[in-house]
């Protein structure tokens, strides 16, 4: 079986406004490398396409041509490794494209002379032609959107995973452009999306949907997708075939301990299976010859081949003998080895070994500091044993730095390690090696946290690690959940008092029931601390986890074997376990700490008591103290049995977080919470504190208001915070112009959320005040909550929808990327254009929109078909778009007028002229039409929930509170088919929160009793027909004490907890009689001073 390859990588594009990468064509050299030398790949079967290369028409033809030479039951590999990218497609293949967009490969020539991205529908048809040939097909994606995320770098630093991201073609992608689009064999099913093949194959793919794709910069000094370094770093140590399955779950376990939030996945297309070996039953070993000379054992590879000390070979003879070989000491070009038994062999014959536990990866170390110093330090490195686990480097996560007196070995990041204080080279004997062994110790450190294996077909979630807090006001425990293998711990607030409590835990390993597994599963667990560097077994004792009880021989007699699901892990006495920050940590203003978890389960025994280590602190002391016992002595150092690593291994995360202690709400000054947050002066009684919820970023933040345990006191405190005595929280934080910060609250037993407030709109000032009018009354909201408390969640919301400018009038041609398309793409707004477009039709439909929004989705309704046939068929579509809540109805009209008249639809013109208008818009149309002495000619008004009568809603605020209500509890749909109300059912919390920053007056005009409808019920009838649409919730009124509906739970909590406006708004206003939202049927029937009996449909 032949395999055949066709590799991408893409630094740099033809179109240059594609931020250029650093890392795919280093991703390329090093995958076909692995790939060949491991799977025995011929060269002429491998063709890499590298920059300009890879064009998509180069792509393409690498498919079609190069991977198509495979013959059946080949396999052909395409892999991709640049930037990914969304593009808006056709509806007709909305089928199979639920969020609308094409997932796309961007080629080096994309987006230049308007070409388009590779898009995934055209891989699958490119897939699919190989499968009719019986090829077996594999796809390996390290790029944006591989598993619909972005592949990331960011640029002010090459050290640290990095973000970086290509925005997406917003163009509607036509379907001509596709590249299956006049092949004969589609027709069958272009017109039918939903029959297209997608072709027999495995994905690959760097992440999850919801996670971005990482680069790194590695210890060979290269910029690297974590993925393919992590994917290639697990094939090179594979000594038996693994499966796509095992493969990717060794690789997500190595990536963990690279960049945090990125899980390769794995997916069987078709009737593929992700459990067959990966490529070949045949792997090829890496091979290193052995001989002896001068009375030793040497390999015949050495530093500079990437061996380091402990690693771990065999040498396979003849008669099926296998031989341990141990790496004692690594040099240039050769290694001096341990055979313990070599009685099998002859000394005068040349032996191969293949490598099992792969050499450790150097800690990198930059040196900095006095000259003299430094070069000290670099001498003694050559010749300790410290040079086989540090290197220099200037891109590294540590430093030592050297002065005169003084060297000082610590960590780069905010974490510091637990080094009280420089070396005194003075008063420390070989200040030099101590330095160096600090370094050593935590090489060593990290090679146990990178310590990675998926061996056999264990699952990777068989045995679960369980962590529990206590509430230490209700005594009782809760289950912390792990995100993304991290478990988020904080200091807890003691009930009324300005104190935070240690959290309390229980640990417990416990078999995952779902699987049927009988074998006795041997368990072990590491903690390991990277601030003091220590490594602790947490377990001290063989433990063994069992699904089944069995009968078993020990000798002669019968023992039972137990069940055991489960095992609590003690701390000594105890089975409670505190979790704290360091003081000294504490004391250097880190609040956060994350440990990690090393757990390992096997079928085998396991032995990992020589993996731990003591912290730093002690080594110090140790050595300090004239002791020399310790890393600076080989003789002593324990060699740990690399063989107990052939097991299951997880790396979970374990993040520690203590807030600032609570702070009583001062009257006369502000109280400062944290060092950029503070509550402005107000008489509330109540202590504030910082909370974080899971790993809450800047972005989104937790604030507890805690009153106490009084429940009468706490519901007269949150009273006090009214309209006219508002809370104020201001926040250290630059908004972008398209940024607002809203306030909001939880109750996470009916799973509700409250809109308590929000900010001004984004500013560059650096700073944002959140303004909160009302509080609900203090209860157990969420199930973390103390009685008498209150959480206010602050987060970042964005906006981009509501059109509230000054001066944005317009009128145009809606312009569309096809013929079915429900949105617009753009507008044509030449007059002279305009002008000739009305010249050459005598129909002509102008569409208005309302007081929120604008015509980009209500103009999409004229290609809508009903009975086969388009609404807007056979009429010239004009748009009309205004700012509309700080200008009068009244000039809105006359610049409508206007600009109607320069296009040719003056007051005497011959056409037909239909307006279609959306709320405000429709008293606009009337305003012109009744008011205008030059208006144009009208032949018909269709006015849809139109205010005619004024709106109940007495302000903007009010109405954008009860909207932002219901759309953070997802009570108003998002933008579907677009219709006249994707305006307001499709509006963000974002924009709810800019159209209640836009204007705290009434909204004179659409009061019942304003000037501006007084005006219009007085103007003289009009014999231009009007025709009214609406919509009707008051069917949506519910009996709040028999639904369980999601909305009748919203009401029942407004009801329940105080003077929460969006109540009385939502029950008496939304829903008091037949209505459309914002306005009742009522209202739309009052076209003059006195009713008009209409008929309804």
């Amino acid at each position: 079986m032949a395999i055949y390859g066709l590799f991408v990588g893409i630094n740099n594009y033809e179109q240059h406004k594609i931020r250029a990468l650093k890392g795919c064509i280093n991703d390329v050299e090093l995958i076909t490398g692995i790939l060949m030398k491991r799977y025995n790949i011929s060269s002429n079967n491998i063709k890499t396409l590298l920059n300009e290369r890879a064009t998509k028409r180069n792509i393409i033809a690498g498919f079609q041509e190069h991977l198509a030479q495979a013959k059946a039951n080949d396999t052909a590999i395409f892999y991709y490794s640049g930037h990914g990218s969304e593009e808006k497609v056709d509806p007709k293949l909305w089928p199979i494209t639920p969020k609308g967009h094409n997932e796309t490969f961007v080629c080096y020539d994309s987006r230049a002379s308007e070409l388009y991205d590779l898009a995934d529908k055209e891989v699958r048809y490119l897939i699919h032609q190989l499968d009719q040939k019986g090829i077996n097909v594999v796809t390996i994606v390290d790029s944006c959107h591989s598993g619909g995320a972005t592949r990331a770098l960011e640029e002010d630093s090459e050290k640290q995973p990095q973000t970086r991201q290509t925005p997406g073609n917003q163009r509607m992608r036509p379907m001509e452009s596709y590249i299956f689009y006049d092949d004969p064999s589609a027709q069958i099913w272009i017109n039918d999306f939903s029959l297209m093949p997608e072709g027999k194959h495995i994905a690959l793919a760097a992440c999850q949907n919801d996670q971005l794709s990482k680069e790194i910069y590695t210890a060979q000094l290269k910029t690297q997708g974590a993925f393919t370094y992590s994917f290639c770093w697990t094939m090179s140590i594979q000594q038996l075939p693994p499966s796509y399955r095992n493969l990717i779950d060794a690789t997500a376990q190595r990536i963990k301990n690279q960049v945090t939030q990125q899980t390769p996945q794995v997916l069987a297309i078709g009737n593929a299976d992700i459990h067959q070996t990966f490529l070949s039953d045949t792997l090829e070993s890496v091979v290193y010859s052995i001989h002896f000379e001068n009375n030793h054992w040497w390999l015949s590879a050495g530093i500079s081949e990437g061996i380091n000390k402990d690693a771990l070979f065999e040498i396979q003879l003849d008669n099926n003998t296998h031989i341990e070989v141990i790496v004692l000491e690594p040099l240039s070009g050769i290694s001096k080895i341990s055979i313990e038994d070599d009685k099998h062999l002859n000394h005068k014959h040349i032996y191969n070994a293949v490598l099992l536990d792969p050499a450790i990866t150097k800690l990198s170390v930059t040196f900095s500091g006095e000259t003299a110093s430094i070069q000290a330090i670099r001498e003694v490195l050559k010749t300790s044993e410290a040079h086989h686990y540090i290197q220099e480097s200037a891109h590294a996560d540590y430093k030592l730095t050297a002065s005169e007196s003084t060297i000082d070995f610590q960590r780069k990041d905010a974490e510091k390690l637990l080094i009280t204080s420089p070396i005194d080279k003075h008063n420390t004997r070989k200040p030099e090696i101590l330095a160096l062994n600090l370094a050593q110790h935590m090489a060593l450190w990290h090679r146990t946290m990178n310590i990675v294996n998926a061996a056999g077909d264990m699952p990777n979630d068989l045995v679960e690690l369980v962590i529990e807090q206590k509430n230490l006001v209700t005594d009782s425990y809760q289950i912390i959940e792990p995100q993304d293998d991290n478990y988020y711990i904080q200091y807890q607030p003691s009930l009324g008092q300005a104190e935070l409590l240690k959290p309390h835990l229980t640990i417990t390993l416990k078999l995952n029931t779902s699987y049927e597994w009988r074998e006795d599963i041997h368990v072990a667990l590491l903690f390991l601390d990277p601030a003091a560097g220590g490594i602790v077994d947490l377990i001290k004792e063989p433990v063994i986890l069992r699904q089944k009880e069995y009968i078993a021989y020990d000798g002669n007699s019968k023992v039972k074997k137990h069940k055991i699901i489960k095992f609590p892990i003690k701390n000594n006495d105890s089975y409670t376990h505190t979790a704290s920050i360091p003081k000294k940590l504490l004391a250097a203003g880190i609040q956060k700490s994350t440990d990690y978890f090393k757990l390992f389960y096997s079928n085998r025994p396991i032995e990992i008591g020589s993996l731990t280590q003591a912290p730093l602190s002690k080594l110090l002391k140790t050595y300090r103290s004239g002791n020399t016992r310790g890393l600076n002595d080989e003789d002593d150092e324990v060699i740990p049995d690399p063989s107990i690593f052939r097991t299951r291994t997880k790396t979970l995360g374990f993040t520690i977080y203590k807030p600032p202690a609570p702070q009583t709400l001062d009257s006369n000054k502000a109280t400062q919470l944290i060092k950029n947050i503070r509550i402005q002066p107000h008489g509330l009684n109540a202590l504030a504190s910082i909370q974080r919820v899971s790993d809450a970023t800047e972005e989104e933040l937790a604030i507890c208001l805690d009153f106490g345990n009084d429940a009468s006191k706490s519901i007269t405190e949150s009273e006090q915070v009214t309209p006219d005595n508002p809370l104020l929280i201001e926040i250290d934080t630059p908004l972008n112009p398209n940024e607002v910060i809203l306030a909001y609250t939880k109750d996470k037993n009916n799973d509700l959320l409250l809109p308590l407030g929000f900010s001004q709109l984004g500013t560059q000032s650096g700073k944002a005040t959140v303004k909160i009018d009302s509080l609900p009354s203090p209860s157990a909201i969420n199930a973390k909550s103390l009685g008498g408390s209150i959480m206010i969640y602050v987060k970042k919301a964005f906006h981009d929808f509501l059109r509230l400018e000054y001066d944005a009038t317009q009128l145009a041609i809606p312009l569309f990327a096809t013929p079915h398309s429900l949105e617009t793409s753009g507008y044509e707004t030449n007059t002279e254009k305009l002008r000739k477009a009305v010249s050459d039709t005598n129909k002509i439909l102008l569409i208005i929109h309302g007081i929120i929004g604008d015509t980009k989705y209500m103009a999409g309704a004229i290609n809508q078909e009903v009975n086969g046939k388009k609404l807007g068929e056979g009429y010239l579509t004009l748009t009309f778009d205004y700012e509309n809540l700080n200008t009068p109805i009244p000039e809105i009209a006359e610049i409508l007028s206007k600009k109607l008249s320069a296009i040719g639809l003056g007051k005497d013109h011959d056409k037909e002229l239909i307006i279609a208008a959306h709320s405000m818009g429709g008293l606009v149309s009337r305003w012109m039409i009744e008011k205008e002495k030059h208006a144009p000619k009208v032949s018909q008004l269709i006015m849809c929930g139109t205010p005619n009568g004024g709106s109940p809603w007495s302000d903007v605020k009010s109405w954008a509170y009860a909207l932002m209500t219901l759309n953070l509890n997802g009570l108003l749909g998002p933008i579907a088919n677009a219709n006249i109300w994707s305006t307001v059912a499709g509006i963000g919390a974002g924009a709810l929160v800019k159209l209640a920053n836009a204007i705290d007056d009434n909204l004179d005009a659409m009061n019942k009793d304003s000037k501006t409808l007084k005006s219009l019920y007085e103007a003289e009838p009009s014999n231009i027909p009007y025709h009214l649409i609406a919509g009707n919730t008051q069917d949506l009124r519910i009996q709040l004490s028999d639904s369980e509906s999601k909305l009748s739970k919203l009401l029942v909590y407004l009801k329940d907890r105080g003077k929460i406006a969006a109540y009385d708004l939502l029950t008496s206003q939304l829903f008091k009689e037949s209505n459309d939202i914002a306005v009742s049927q009522s209202s739309m029937q009052k076209i003059t001073s006195g009713d008009i009996p209409l008929k309804t449909q």
